[in-house]
């Protein structure tokens, strides 16, 4: 269980927040934590680490996301994650492969500043809107973030191969099951579900099973949705 809240909101705002979502997560019996989406405001990080400070409330019980939108939240993100949070990269925001702000660029960058790789996670906000604003911050234009860059991002980075293949793929698998505490998922193993990527010798995808079904075959599609 989740929720979705604008940055910034104050500290207290937050503790509140929080304490609703634990009760939620207990009752489901899945994690209950509160997912923030970052912005650029000089705050950054703050209001999240001071929500924690003189409480018990755990720092996995937030999930701030969209790290990657600045050089400065990164930066300060690297506090975060030390102390045992959860960054989540977004890999749609990313323009720029060869960018400091790139996905392959950031997750190095936590690394080598000693935030554990098991608290790294990776997501596409696939669909989302994604405004452009220009000096004034007047908006110019709108897309959609894209579905694929996760994928895009995660190949990438093994095709370089300046980070460990298994933790580049716990980024998108075991990282985000343990955060969300979902057993049956992110592993291979007796008693999961079953979700399966298959790639070739040059990282393309070729099949795709989830839950045990296989949904694409030696590179084609052959399960698809209402609308396709």
């Amino acid at each position: 269980m989740s929720d979705h809240r604008s940055a910034h909101p104050s500290a207290e705002e937050i503790r509140r927040a929080v304490s609703d979502i634990r009760v939620g997560g207990i009752l489901s019996g899945k994690a209950g934590f509160l997912c923030v989406h970052m912005g650029s405001e000089s705050a950054g990080l703050t209001p999240l680490l001071e929500a924690i400070e003189g409480t018990d409330i755990p720092i996995t019980q937030f999930a701030p996301t969209h790290i990657s939108r600045t050089k400065a939240l990164v930066d300060q993100s690297v506090e975060f994650g030390r102390r045992g949070g959860f960054l989540d990269i977004t890999t749609s925001l990313e323009k720029n492969p060869a960018s400091e702000l790139s996905t392959a660029a950031v997750v190095s960058t936590l690394l080598e500043k000693g935030v554990p790789p098991e608290n790294i996670t990776l997501s596409s906000d696939g669909n989302g809107s994604m405004p452009s604003f220009n000096e004034k911050g007047e908006m110019t234009g709108l897309r959609m973030g894209p579905l694929d860059s996760v994928l895009t991002s995660v190949t990438g980075m093994l095709k370089e191969g300046a980070i460990d293949r298994k933790t580049v793929i716990s980024f998108v698998t075991s990282n985000p099951a343990d955060h969300l505490k979902l057993p049956k998922k992110g592993r291979l193993r007796p008693g999961c579900d079953g979700d399966v990527l298959v790639f070739d010798g040059e990282y393309r995808l070729r099949s795709v099973a989830a839950r045990g079904r296989l949904l694409m075959e030696d590179g084609e599609v052959i399960v698809k949705g209402t609308f396709e």
